[in-house]
């Protein structure tokens, strides 16, 4: 996938290393539904564009280049050769997986009343305006269903096997997308051979898009398929199922709903999916909410459009974690802030009778107490042995909270960051004496020097450029740091009905 990435940001096209998994996905769903030759056609692309990168013949170094050359040619009457069709062909190509992934990016949740973590119709009925052919300008737009699940790993299998009975009557108009919030991978039920079949753009395990095997060249289970693609390492999943049917066009408020009454073939289908039980049971009996699962992803869309649903202090009955207590474990900053500004209890003791923030503050994780303590309104929600051990470690949280303005190198946000902290309601009190005050306020002094001196275009003195080097060391070990996307993962499926829309190949 990197061979697409580099030559997409070379072309001005904004998209992260990363990946793009979610528009090249999204593209394949509208290859396959053009036709039985556009797969083919898809998949030899991406294989094309990968080999021609990987022997040198177009790179982010001369992509540029050669598309003016064989521009030239068009505008001086030259015969183009099968390269140049194909170096033309790549930019409306790129077109649609960066409108597909900025779609996707619009919305990472699991849940049905919320954006999904794909295209959401209005974005399926604008993108594939652009991305498809002209031939196909006349057929159906493709239709969003929702419906949620979470369930465990050992389930995954049984669940899919279930669904393949459901489609059988329709597999050859229906497509699947999978994603764990690392990487999303397209499926399909191929009823002819009975097997699924997996569509894998920029694999974790090699840079093709391939149907994949075991090592003796048979195919994998599903349940293989997915573990081994998407990644997941937590014992529990989320995903989101979601069909997709090829309908005439709904309202937005309409979006979750089938409209069968001119399409009678698809009330079978609508009603057997419907009716589909996920196995969801063993999850609510082990205590596990949607927003334990949230946090355990890292997830803050999907937090913050559920945290007015669930009690936040429930725990998991096996492990007896609460959702900050997993925040603080994996050191889910931002879920840290949201689960306490929407009223965390943070006197919930363990089975030692420890509260998971004195085991913060044993452990030295000084940025999880800032959070805490920046997100609450007073310290009478903290336990009075928590307080105590706070306040003993003043000297060292203040050291630590120095270093986190530091690394904030955009002038601005750090004005911000230090207004923030300085406002009043703020658990922070308790390490903001009247000397710190004044070391943040003359830290805050300078910083609007630096940032007036930038905003005028003047050169900074060195006065007023100090931290200069802690910042640009401190910034450098920022940039170094493992993302938080790691620890993300989500899954969700996408159904699609009839083969209708088709991107410029």
């Amino acid at each position: 996938m990197h061979a697409i990435i580099n030559l997409m940001q070379k072309l001005g096209y904004k998209v992260e290393y990363k990946g793009v998994c979610a528009g090249l996905t999204q593209m394949w769903v509208q290859a396959y539904f053009s036709g039985e030759n556009e797969e083919f056609v898809f998949l030899s692309r991406i294989d094309k564009i990968n080999d021609d990168f990987e022997k040198g013949k177009i790179n982010e170094n001369n992509i540029e280049q050669k598309l003016l050359v064989t521009e030239n040619k068009i505008k001086h009457g030259m015969a183009l050769d099968d390269e140049d069709i194909h170096l033309l062909e790549m930019r409306p190509f790129f077109d649609g997986v960066a409108l597909y992934q900025l779609a996707k990016n619009a919305g990472e949740n699991f849940f049905i009343n919320a954006p999904p973590g794909g295209p959401v119709q209005t974005d399926v009925d604008t993108i594939s305006k652009t991305t498809a052919s002209k031939a196909l300008e006349n057929k159906a737009i493709i239709k969003v269903y929702n419906e949620p699940l979470a369930c465990i790993n050992a389930n995954l299998q049984n669940f899919f096997d279930e669904l393949k009975k459901t489609i059988s009557e329709n597999a050859s108009d229906v497509v699947f997308t999978l994603s764990s919030g690392l990487h999303r991978i397209g499926l399909r039920f191929d009823a002819d051979e009975n097997k699924w079949v997996l569509i894998n753009p920029g694999s974790y395990l090699d840079d093709s898009l391939a149907y994949k095997k075991d090592d003796k060249g048979n195919p994998l289970s599903l349940k293989e398929t997915i573990n081994k693609n998407l990644k997941f390492d937590h014992e529990c999943i989320a995903k989101e199922i979601q069909a997709a049917l090829s309908l005439e066009a709904n309202s937005v408020a309409n979006i979750n709903a089938f409209v069968v009454e001119n399409h009678p073939e698809l009330s079978n289908i609508k009603s057997n999916f419907s009716s589909l039980n996920p196995p969801r049971e063993n999850v609510v009996n082990r205590g596990i909410t949607l927003i334990h699962l949230a946090v355990a992803y890292n997830n803050l869309s999907a937090l913050e459009n559920n945290i007015h649903f669930y009690d936040l202090d429930t725990r998991i009955i096996d492990t007896g974690k609460t959702a900050l207590e997993i925040g603080l474990i994996d050191n889910h900053v931002e879920c840290i802030r949201i689960l306490v500004k929407h009223g965390a209890n943070l006197k919930l003791t363990n089975t030692q009778g420890k509260t998971q923030l004195s085991i913060e503050i044993q452990e030295k994780k000084w940025e999880n107490i800032i959070a805490v303590l920046s997100s609450i309104e007073h310290i009478s929600r903290l336990s009075e042995k928590d307080l105590k051990s706070i306040k003993k470690k003043k000297s060292e949280i203040q050291k630590h909270f120095i270093s986190y303005l530091n690394s904030i190198s955009d002038p601005n946000k750090k004005k911000e960051a230090i207004e923030e902290a300085l406002h009043e309601p703020s658990g922070l009190v308790i390490i903001f004496d009247q000397d710190f005050k004044k070391k943040i306020l003359k830290l805050n002094a300078g910083n609007f020097a630096t940032a007036s001196a930038e905003n005028a275009g003047q050169p900074v003195t060195e006065k007023k450029s100090k931290f200069s080097f802690l910042l640009n060391a401190l910034k450098l070990k920022s940039e170094n740091k493992t993302s938080f996307l790691e620890n993300q993962h989500k899954s969700e499926v996408h159904i699609t009905k009839e083969k209708k829309i088709n991107p410029q190949q």
